[in-house]
C-alpha cells in the first residue's frame, strides 16, 4: 500500500477555515495557523501541568502508625539527596544509579508521587539491562521531574504548617 504524498488533513485541526480551503502544510488557505486552542487531547494533558503527587493516594498507602507529613518531609531531605548525588554516581558507579533509583521507585510510590515512580522504574531498567547511553540520556529529564516533585511536596507542606494543621492526616 503507497502511503498519501498529502493526506488529509483533520477538520479538528482547522475548525475556523472552510473544509474546501484546508491545506495540508499546517495553514489553510487563508495563510492562518490554527488557534492555540486546537490541540488533540495528548497535547493539551502535555500542557496542563497535573499535580505530581496524589496526596489523597499517599494518605492510604501510609500506615496509621506514621505521620504522613513527617513522612513527606523526610521524602524531601533525601530524595533531595539522592537527586544532587545522582549524576556524579552516573560517571563514577552506573550501578550505584540504579540501587538508588529502585528506592526512588519505591519511595516515591509510597508517598503517592506515582508518575516520578514509573519514570524511576523506567530508569531502572535500563540501568538492569545495560543500556548506559540510554540511562545517560534520560537523567536530566529525571532529574528534572524529582525537582518538581519536591517543590510540590514542599508547597504542600508549608501550606499545612501555614493553616496549622498537625494531625496526622
Amino acid at each position: 500500500m503507497v502511503a498519501h504524498p498529502n493526506p488529509p488533513v483533520n477538520p479538528r485541526f482547522f475548525p475556523h477555515c472552510e473544509p474546501r480551503q484546508r491545506l495540508t502544510k499546517g495553514t489553510c488557505r487563508s495563510g492562518t495557523a490554527p488557534p492555540a486552542a486546537a490541540q488533540t487531547p495528548a497535547q493539551a494533558e502535555k500542557a496542563a501541568p497535573l499535580p505530581e503527587v496524589d496526596f489523597e493516594a499517599g494518605t492510604q498507602r501510609v500506615p496509621p502508625t506514621l505521620s504522613y507529613p513527617r513522612l513527606l518531609a523526610l521524602y524531601v531531605r533525601s530524595t533531595g539527596d539522592t537527586l544532587d548525588a545522582l549524576p556524579g554516581w552516573m560517571n563514577q558507579d552506573p550501578d550505584r544509579v540504579v540501587i538508588e533509583v529502585h528506592g526512588l521507585k519505591s519511595a516515591s510510590l509510597t508517598i503517592g508521587a506515582d508518575h516520578f515512580s514509573e519514570e524511576a522504574k523506567h530508569l531502572e531498567l535500563l540501568g538492569r539491562s545495560g543500556d548506559w547511553d540510554e540511562l545517560r540520556a534520560a537523567l536530566p529529564a529525571f532529574l528534572a521531574h524529582g525537582r518538581r516533585v519536591l517543590l510540590e511536596i514542599e508547597a504542600f507542606l508549608a501550606s499545612r504548617e501555614k493553616s496549622g494543621k498537625k494531625s496526622k492526616m
